[in-house]
């Protein structure tokens, strides 16, 4: 007689362990179909075509780390570029999107090779899917910047927006210059402002004055990564650059009460001393000074 690991045998099992088991099985069911059904919702939205392709499939080209793409990321650019202003309303749905907790809990329970089977779509995806596209469309994105910039202070998701601001250009220049000042989305400005190169040195040199430690460090963290990691840019995905921002940013938050800390913000300033850029130069002469330093 075959018996089951709680030593019961066949015939003997509980009707209460049976009806829980019944209960979990009917459970992941109507999880599995809401999920199911609020994407196919999603897919009957309109969405501009290129090329026989939803913008939608286009994106998930694009996506961080992606193991099997139709088309390229430069292709997947491409396409975006031709869709032009069009694409602007869903980039901003997919860069605002959050996980659904019905997904996320069956994801948990899946064993993994379920999981690694299913592979589904999470929010990170689509934030930073988002980001390289509006990268692409450059300064035809414009309008998107007001709005985006509501999203800088929302932690990881304000990173992502911090990016495509950064890749829109030079519309988004003074969203990202305000927004540096301001604690709360101090961090992710700075990150966004990196994108710019020399031409972010000065403010983000100025802002070292603020007497906000939040700001300050911000500020040093998105120069060094002007001066010695601005290369990150030039990778296909720009969740790249941000995890190499993120190492800037902590470590200048560990080191910010101690010598170190003051002599890496000595160095730091001493570099943009050196620039040809004569803006940049005179910006870290007078914060120099300004500081005691």
């Amino acid at each position: 007689m075959n018996r089951y690991r709680d030593g019961s045998a066949e015939g003997e099992r509980k009707p209460g362990v049976l009806q829980m088991r019944h209960l979990v099985v009917v459970i992941i069911g109507a999880c599995l179909s809401l999920v199911v059904g609020i994407t196919a919702y999603q897919s009957l939205r309109p969405e501009p075509t290129w090329d026989g392709r939803r913008l939608s499939s286009w994106l998930n080209d694009l996506r961080p780390y992606a193991q099997q793409s139709e088309a390229s990321p430069d292709q997947a650019e491409a396409a975006v570029r031709a869709m032009g202003a069009q694409a602007i309303p869903l980039l901003l749905t997919w860069i605002k999107s959050e996980d659904n907790a019905a997904k996320k809990a069956i994801y948990q329970v899946l064993p993994r090779n379920l999981q690694e089977r299913w592979q589904p779509q999470w929010a990170f995806d689509r934030w930073w899917s988002a980001a390289g596209a509006f990268a692409a469309l450059g300064t035809n994105a414009a309008p998107a910047a007001p709005e985006l910039s509501r999203l800088l202070g929302t932690g990881k998701r304000g990173r992502a927006a911090a990016a495509a601001l950064g890749g829109i250009g030079a519309p988004a220049l003074p969203v990202l210059k305000d927004s540096l000042v301001q604690a709360t989305t101090a961090n992710n400005a700075a990150y966004g402002l990196t994108r710019f190169g020399d031409q972010a040195l000065p403010p983000l040199i100025y802002a070292l004055t603020n007497s906000n430690p939040t700001v300050h460090q911000a500020a040093l963290a998105g120069i060094q990564f002007c001066v010695f990691d601005q290369y990150m840019w030039k990778n296909s995905d720009p969740s790249h650059s941000s995890l190499y921002f993120t190492t800037r940013a902590v470590g200048e938050a560990m080191a910010a009460s101690t010598e170190m800390g003051k002599s890496r913000l000595v160095q730091t300033l001493d570099q943009c001393l050196g620039s040809t850029n004569q803006e940049v130069a005179m910006a870290a002469r007078l914060v120099k000074a300004q500081l005691g330093l």
